[in-house]
Protein backbone atom coordinates (compact mmCIF):
# COMPACT_ATOMS: atom_id res chain seq x y z
CA UNK A 1 0.00 0.00 0.00
CA UNK A 2 1.16 3.51 -0.71
CA UNK A 3 0.17 6.24 1.72
CA UNK A 4 0.80 9.79 0.52
CA UNK A 5 -0.21 12.94 2.34
CA UNK A 6 0.80 16.44 1.32
CA UNK A 7 3.36 18.16 3.50
CA UNK A 8 1.13 21.26 3.55
CA UNK A 9 -1.80 19.37 5.06
CA UNK A 10 -2.80 20.18 8.63
CA UNK A 11 -0.75 18.38 11.27
CA UNK A 12 -3.73 16.18 12.20
CA UNK A 13 -4.08 14.83 8.64
CA UNK A 14 -0.37 14.00 8.54
CA UNK A 15 -0.56 12.36 12.00
CA UNK A 16 -3.50 10.19 10.93
CA UNK A 17 -1.62 9.08 7.84
CA UNK A 18 1.51 8.25 9.86
CA UNK A 19 -0.61 6.34 12.38
CA UNK A 20 -2.26 4.36 9.58
CA UNK A 21 1.15 3.51 8.16
CA UNK A 22 2.34 2.42 11.63
CA UNK A 23 -0.79 0.27 12.14
CA UNK A 24 -0.22 -1.51 8.83
CA UNK A 25 3.40 -2.15 9.75
CA UNK A 26 2.38 -3.43 13.22
CA UNK A 27 0.00 -5.84 11.50
CA UNK A 28 2.87 -7.16 9.39
CA UNK A 29 1.71 -5.45 6.20
CA UNK A 30 4.10 -3.52 3.99
CA UNK A 31 3.34 0.08 3.15
CA UNK A 32 5.27 3.08 1.90
CA UNK A 33 4.68 6.50 3.42
CA UNK A 34 5.37 9.73 1.55
CA UNK A 35 4.82 13.32 2.53
CA UNK A 36 5.67 15.50 -0.47
CA UNK A 37 6.60 19.02 0.63
CA UNK A 38 4.47 21.89 -0.56
CA UNK A 39 1.51 19.68 -1.49
CA UNK A 40 -2.01 19.22 -0.13
CA UNK A 41 -4.86 16.81 -0.86
CA UNK A 42 -5.69 18.68 -4.06
CA UNK A 43 -2.14 19.00 -5.40
CA UNK A 44 -0.36 15.87 -4.17
CA UNK A 45 -1.42 13.94 -7.27
CA UNK A 46 0.41 16.47 -9.44
CA UNK A 47 3.51 14.52 -8.42
CA UNK A 48 2.30 11.72 -10.71
CA UNK A 49 2.94 13.98 -13.70
CA UNK A 50 6.62 13.53 -12.93
CA UNK A 51 7.65 9.86 -13.08
CA UNK A 52 10.98 10.77 -11.47
CA UNK A 53 9.26 12.23 -8.37
CA UNK A 54 9.28 10.30 -5.10
CA UNK A 55 5.56 9.59 -5.49
CA UNK A 56 5.95 8.50 -9.12
CA UNK A 57 8.77 6.09 -8.27
CA UNK A 58 6.89 4.73 -5.25
CA UNK A 59 3.80 4.07 -7.34
CA UNK A 60 5.87 2.10 -9.84
CA UNK A 61 7.39 0.04 -6.99
CA UNK A 62 3.93 -0.73 -5.57
CA UNK A 63 2.56 -1.60 -9.00
CA UNK A 64 5.42 -4.06 -9.50
CA UNK A 65 5.06 -5.57 -6.04
CA UNK A 66 8.33 -4.23 -4.67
Amino acid sequence: MLIAVGGDEPAEFRRQSRDYHAALSAAGLHSDYLEPAGKNHLTVLEELEHPDSDLGRALVRVAHGR
